[in-house]
């Protein structure tokens, strides 16, 4: 049984900076862990129950005002992370009061409040009645995205935690791009729907840049906190087994049968 008593153990085990230990969201592990349950329930229990017996929710604008808050976010973000002149490679962190270095550790915390937000991109699924998206991939990526900014917000808030954020952010801007496309209705939906596979490879090829990127973390001379090598990148090679996984089943050529009268060797598989 989790109690307080353990929180309190793994917030020790972790650490924390200086800088961001008294911000809002991270006096404690039980916020993101607490945060996390609340979303699996609701997602898998709460949510479908009480839409059982209801017709899906359009949420139409509803979507355009998410999807469109999103995009203007990762914008934002990516470029104010660049501001702060990242590197690729070993970065360690700047953990002094520097303005720059003050400044990244706003800008983790706020990302960290971001990928709190893409919770709610699952609850639509459910309102919507779309259970089939509300996959163990879709869950497992939100769920571990959010913790492992959160504990680079706690423990190392700028650095290493730079380029990663700014490639989710550029990921994300095509990603939710596409999302607000198809919440328009299904005319511009059908005329898309192609282009929806390259998203999923440009996340798997942004995993293999995050993959290379962080076997600098490992190196003996990189000063960066030993969480980076033994929870991000297996983390990292999880996650892109799960997307190549889902793409091999949702988008790879089968033969067709010659039986039912088409001619094509190949149809793509939906």
């Amino acid at each position: 049984m989790i109690t307080m008593s353990w929180f309190e153990h793994f917030d020790e085990l972790l650490g924390n900076d200086w800088r961001t230990k008294d911000w809002p969201m991270m006096s404690t592990t039980a916020i993101p862990i607490m945060l996390s349950i609340i979303y699996i329930l609701f997602i898998k229990v709460v949510g479908p129950n009480y839409m059982a017996k209801k017709k899906p929710y359009q949420l139409r604008k509803i979507l355009m005002v998410y999807n469109s808050a999103q995009i203007i976010s990762c914008i934002y973000l990516s470029v104010e992370f660049m501001k702060t002149n990242p590197k690729m490679g070993c970065d360690p962190l700047d953990t002094s009061d520097n303005p720059n270095a003050l400044y990244q550790a706003k800008l983790v915390w706020w990302t960290s409040i971001l990928k709190l937000t893409e919770y709610i991109e699952t609850v639509f699924f459910v309102l919507r009645k779309k259970q089939n998206q509300v996959s163990a991939l879709h869950i497992y990526h939100h769920i571990t995205t959010y913790a492992l900014i959160w504990i680079a917000t706690k423990i190392n808030p700028g650095g290493i935690v730079r380029i990663p954020v700014i490639l989710n952010c550029i990921v994300h801007m095509v990603m939710y791009s596409y999302y607000m496309l198809s919440s328009m209705g299904p005319k511009i939906q059908k005329k898309i729907d192609s282009y929806k596979k390259y998203i999923t490879i440009i996340q798997m090829v942004q995993f293999c840049f995050l993959i290379v990127n962080s076997l600098f973390f490992l190196a003996p001379e990189c000063s960066v906190p030993n969480i980076y090598g033994l929870v991000f990148i297996p983390n990292v090679f999880i996650v892109f087994y799960m997307f190549y996984n889902f793409y091999k089943k949702s988008y790879s050529e089968r033969p067709i049968d010659y039986r039912n009268g088409n001619s094509n060797k190949y149809k793509e598989k939906r």
